[in-house]
């Protein structure tokens, strides 16, 4: 738990200093908890760790505990997730209707900032519908589409499994299983684009 600790103060931006002043403790003893020196024995140490570093708890432990809703709510976004990247296909066009490209790619690299912040309920709301329109604009797009419409699913991905990783859950065991590895191939070469239909 320190470890997951130490990783979102850095990844945020917050100094030990403030992170220990924000929950209430001394630098050295966050230090010490953050090394796995000393452990997290109490539920309110967890909780004010969390909010200093404006997380949820379950984000800290991997785990939710009772009376979490902040990680109820991220957690209740996966099953949208996992059914847009189990149900999509690079061969095969999803059903319905895509929003514009750009407002798709807009909504993708909103949710990889939510994600980077640990705000998993905002970033992924809504992301498997923004999954399974770029696959769409990825598979029926002339090549300009295409290539924007791919680097927003690119991201759109790494959302999902930064959401999913969170949670300690294998998402990406959804996805068909040479899906990454294609979508790394089409942005390769403009030629793929040409050839992949």
């Amino acid at each position: 738990m320190g470890g997951r600790a130490r990783w979102i103060r850095k990844r945020r931006g917050i100094t030990l200093e403030t992170a220990a002043g924000l929950a209430g403790n001394s630098k050295s003893y966050l230090s010490m908890l953050e090394n796995g020196e000393r452990r997290f024995e109490r539920r309110g140490l967890v909780e004010d760790v969390a909010r200093a570093l404006g997380c949820s708890v379950a984000d800290l432990t991997g785990h939710l505990l009772p009376g979490d809703q902040v990680g109820a709510e991220a957690r209740a976004t996966l099953p949208e997730i996992s059914v847009a990247l189990y149900d999509s296909d690079l061969d095969d066009v999803p059903d319905g209707p895509a929003r514009p490209v750009d407002e798709l790619a807009r909504l993708a690299a909103k949710a990889n900032e939510d994600c980077a912040n640990c705000r998993y309920s905002v970033a992924g709301k809504g992301l498997g519908a923004v999954l399974t329109e770029l696959h769409t604009h990825v598979v029926t797009g002339n090549e300009d589409t295409r290539r924007r419409a791919l680097r927003a699913l690119t991201e759109a991905c790494l959302v999902a499994g930064g959401t999913a990783r969170s949670w300690e859950i294998p998402t990406w065991q959804s996805m068909p299983r040479d899906g990454p590895l294609r979508l790394r191939e089409l942005s390769k070469t403009p030629l793929s684009w040409a050839s992949h239909r």
